[in-house]
């Protein structure tokens, strides 16, 4: 019997298998080459982005994406205000870093569906977890679980305007200033402030027909229409990181859990007339404006419920009489088994 069929079928299938490794071989090439394209668009440092891996370079690609057409979002003022721009870009990263280091804390933007579409570099430097690593992801996956009906409520889609709340979000910094991992990370809390950017109808019709020529998903129409919000993120200070003497318009005051005054700095005087004395043992309650009773009210459940709070400027009584508008950053001191023993507030006198 012949063996030629037998061997024939053989070289075929050798054939095949050579053809479709030359294939796969290609194809994995195109990709390697579309990625490297693909990278070295990301507006990112080089050593940023070259430790990346395929997932996190899509991830990115779709957020800075997303960053283009929030920027539609805003008021554009090029045409009052003409900029010169910097060949090398040096005058422009100089204005971002002060324009972050006066914030003293991040920008962060949020889709309606709570995706980070982007994060100020500095992320780090208050959270320590990267703006290569959180962009993109999940708002809740950063956040306390319990935080999340506060979030999507300031994300529902009920017109824009102001937004103001506190977040728990994951911080891999330890007190000694040492980088742990996400899954070991700590809470810290956050005061988000910013504003719902809802598109014009002139901007959605416009956004939405680049998005059908570009072939743009679905979902990236949605958020787009949706709004976005767009935030500065500040940590609430510790008052054991907070420098002594404080100024002049800054008083210290400690606080049993009932918000009865315990202890109040000598600044008191000076700036609202009254001696400490004359304030321990009565409520921080007796002091303040009736009208902002409800904010404050507010402002004190978060406190209690996450360890930290600031308040939004409010009246407080002055001995000779009116009201001065303070705002306070008030902290929960806790015992060596996590019991809150008594809550201690920086004050600022603003006017």
């Amino acid at each position: 019997m012949s063996t030629k069929p037998a061997n024939q079928k053989r070289r075929n299938n050798e054939k095949r298998k050579e053809k479709s490794r030359v294939a796969a071989r290609t194809r994995r090439n195109k990709e390697m080459h579309i990625f490297a394209e693909l990278t070295a668009a990301l507006p990112a440092r080089k050593e940023d982005v070259d430790q990346l891996d395929k997932a996190s370079i899509m991830r990115l690609a779709i957020s800075y994406l997303r960053v283009r057409d929030v920027v539609s979002l805003l008021p554009q003022t090029e045409t009052e205000h003409p900029k010169v721009q910097n060949p090398e870009g040096t005058e422009e990263v100089s204005t971002e870093l002060s324009y972050m280091k006066a914030l003293d804390g991040f920008v962060l933007v949020l889709s309606q569906p709570g995706d980070i579409v982007y994060c100020s570099e500095n992320i780090a430097d208050h959270l320590g977890v990267s703006q290569m690593e959180i962009m993109g992801q999940s708002i809740f996956e950063f956040s306390h679980p319990c935080d999340h009906d506060e979030i999507r409520e300031a994300l529902r889609t009920n017109g824009g305007g102001r937004r103001d709340l506190l977040l728990r979000l994951k911080c891999t910094l330890t007190s000694k200033g040492r980088n742990v991992h996400l899954k070991s990370a700590s809470y810290k809390v956050i005061h988000i402030t910013g504003h719902m950017l809802m598109p014009t109808d002139d901007k959605t019709e416009r956004n939405n027909n680049r998005a059908d020529e570009k072939k743009t998903d679905g979902d990236d129409k949605k958020a787009i229409k949706n709004g976005t919000l767009v935030a500065v993120g500040r940590p609430i200070p510790h008052p054991s990181n907070i420098e002594i003497p404080l100024d002049s318009k800054t008083f210290l005051s400690k606080h049993g859990l009932d918000m009865k005054f315990t202890y109040v700095d000598k600044a008191l005087t000076n700036t609202l007339g009254f001696e400490p004395d004359e304030l321990v043992g009565r409520s921080v309650y007796e002091y303040h404006h009736a009208a902002d009773t409800g904010s404050l009210t507010h402002q004190f459940k978060s406190l209690f419920s996450k360890g930290q709070c600031e308040t939004g400027q409010y009246r407080f009584l002055a001995k000779t009489g009116g009201f001065a508008w303070v705002q306070t950053q008030a902290t929960v001191i806790t015992d060596k088994q996590q019991k809150p023993i008594s809550v201690v507030c920086v004050n600022y006198v603003i006017r």
